[in-house]
């Protein structure tokens, strides 16, 4: 399991000035397996921390930046 969060560059003038956290997450382990043989589902769980406010489940980390990275500006830091 990792944590992470996700950064929002912020732009003025078309020039880099900063960045702002908009959610953090957590991704399971999809290759981490029990004694039983069961493996983790390697979902992402975002807790979003801008408006509107919620929590998601992602199918994986790439189906998360598919959606909102589109425009570059989003990107992932991980934590761990």
């Amino acid at each position: 399991m990792r944590r992470f969060y996700l950064r929002h560059d912020l732009l003025e003038s078309a020039e880099k000035i900063g960045y702002k956290v908009v959610a953090q997450g957590v991704e399971f382990n999809d290759t981490l397996v029990d004694a039983e043989g069961r493996s983790g589902t390697g979902k992402v769980v975002v807790d979003w921390l801008v408006e509107p406010r919620s929590i998601v489940i992602w199918d994986s980390i790439d189906d998360l930046l598919t959606t909102v990275a589109r425009d570059g500006r989003t990107t992932v830091s991980w934590m761990d």
